[in-house]
């Protein structure tokens, strides 16, 4: 019986692995459910029930939140607009990205990076 749950809790590492390594291979691009389910074999349903459980969160919320990261470093360490740091992590929808982002670091982006650097 322990060595079938220990079997198990590897499986279940494993396809964490791969679905963090995804994301952060993949990030900038748009990732349905029912992609990032495939890389595990799973269905979109499983996939998801699978995630929450493991990762504490949904999986857009995760995602949402990686993007976010990204995003703050890039806001950080380059000096290109807003617009283009937002598309290049992923949000198809700048305003959407500000909206998450205030949500997140509790400032916009230009205030963000404004601060950071002072």
């Amino acid at each position: 019986m322990q060595l079938r749950q220990s079997a198990l809790l590897l499986q279940n590492q494993h396809h964490l692995c791969l679905i963090t390594d995804y994301i952060a291979n993949y990030y900038p691009q748009k990732i349905s459910i029912e992609q990032i389910a495939a890389v595990c074999g799973f269905s979109s349903s499983h996939f998801m029930k699978f995630f929450k459980l493991y990762m504490g969160k949904p999986f857009i919320a995760y995602l949402n939140e990686y993007r976010l990261i990204r995003a703050a470093h890039l806001l950080c360490a380059s000096d290109d607009d807003i617009l283009a740091i937002s598309l290049e992590c992923g949000f198809e929808n700048v305003s959407y990205f500000n909206r998450l982002f205030l949500r997140e670091y509790h400032m916009t982006p230009s205030k963000f990076r404004q601060a950071r650097r002072n």
